[in-house]
């Protein structure tokens, strides 16, 4: 059976707030509504969504709980955990929550007043009806200044600056399935024109949302991905909309059964002179290594691509080293002189309430970048541990036997 990882993080907002709610992404920001808007994104395969697991780099303070519940199409499902000081992780890995092609998800998260701010990550398991169906899933708000950008995942903060935003495809497949949707319906007649694009160039994968709709798809084109390949969304304007909060979400059927892509990029732009840490998924750089992703077990993860939206300059460079339970792993690649660069030699296992983070080490003072990562996963048996588990699932796996 195939499965997915799906995980998300926060950024300096943290992953709550007190007396409050939000909604969070399926992947990509553990934290979205105070800082962004509403934060939805699109299933675009049928399958289920499992086993919800939370972890905080503090607890809550107080004795105060801070609830995770999945939301499909507005209402509440039962895929829900509580996390109640002085503990700081729990999951729900009991509930299972059916979804199917145009389905609306997101992540409302509640907080006892007076609450402490922590920070931390989430991450679910997705497993498609029909074997390798997986999901991209995708959230960016749509500047009404300019054409945005965004990448699958997270929020892109240089693609709504206009930059043409993008990130390399860890694993070769297929897309199709687009479905996009808006918090809010723009005015009549005003909106926007969407495509999914490949090596910065707009794809025969579009639709278009003008108002009085608020949701559209094409789910007629497909492209295929060879793996390096960059890939990303275009938001064109029509006729001059309101800026809007867009979710979306694409369907990837990969060529090597069992491989999916896991995406990431941090919230800021890391230092041009001194080491700082970001979560893989999403967050902003910090001077400490404060801020982690939290994947579980069952997973393995290889082929690493890190992107830059400019050059680092002539004999400058930036090393990132990705790390679990704040211990290096192999994970690592340097771009110097250029925009990207990937490390396709090692591999690693996932584990249960690990917190996962990068290191971004700059030298010689290169130029302020935005920087957006990919890895392929790859699922093992939900049992295996261990290096020597790992390599004997990954050999079934390329064989085809699993």
């Amino acid at each position: 059976m195939s499965k997915q990882l799906l995980g998300a993080s926060t950024n300096a907002n943290g992953m709550y707030t007190a007396g409050g709610t939000e909604n969070a992404n399926l992947a990509g920001s553990a934290y979205s509504a105070n800082a962004f808007g509403t934060a939805t994104q699109y299933i675009s395969s049928d399958g289920v969504i499992s086993s919800l697991k939370v972890w905080l780099d503090g607890g809550a303070g107080g004795g105060r709980a801070v609830t995770w519940t999945l939301y499909l199409n507005g209402a509440p499902t039962l895929l829900s955990t509580t996390i109640t000081d002085p503990a700081v992780s729990n999951s729900d890995v009991t509930h299972n929550i059916t979804v199917a092609p145009g389905d609306a998800v997101y992540v409302l998260v509640t907080a006892a007043g007076g609450a402490t701010t922590r920070y931390g990550g989430y991450s679910m398991i997705f497993t498609p009806t029909v074997a390798n169906n997986f999901i991209i899933p995708g959230w960016c708000q749509c500047n009404n200044g300019r054409t945005t950008y965004g990448v699958p995942w997270a929020y892109c903060v240089g693609g709504y600056a206009g930059n043409q935003e993008a990130v390399r495809m860890p694993c070769a497949g297929t897309i199709d399935r687009l479905y996009v949707g808006l918090n809010s319906a723009p005015a009549g007649g005003t909106g926007y024109i969407y495509h999914i694009q490949k090596a910065l160039g707009n794809t025969a994968i579009t639709c278009s949302i003008i108002g009085p709709a608020s949701t559209a798809s094409d789910l007629v084109n497909s492209v295929h991905f060879n793996q390096g390949d960059l890939i990303g969304i275009k938001a064109e304007l029509s006729a001059g909309p309101a800026s809007k909060d867009c979710g979306w979400g694409v369907r990837f059927i990969p060529d090597t059964p069992g491989q999916f892509p896991i995406f990431g990029n941090p919230s800021g732009q890391p230092d041009t002179a001194a080491v700082r840490y970001t979560s893989f998924e999403f967050s902003d750089c910090q001077a400490t290594e404060i801020r982690h992703g939290c994947w579980q077990a069952g997973f393995w993860y290889s082929n690493l691509y890190v992107r830059l939206d400019t050059t680092t300059g002539a004999g400058k460079s930036y090393t990132f080293l990705l790390r679990q339970n704040t211990g290096d792993t192999q994970m690592t690649c340097t771009i110097t002189n250029g925009q990207d660069n990937s490390d396709l030699t090692h591999s690693g296992q996932t584990a249960d309430f690990v917190p996962v983070d990068m290191k971004i080490t700059p030298s010689g003072g290169p130029a302020g970048t935005y920087v957006y990562y990919s890895m392929m996963g790859n699922v093992t048996s939900p049992t295996a541990g261990g290096k020597g588990s790992s390599n004997i699932a990954r050999k079934l796996l390329e064989s085809g036997i699993i």
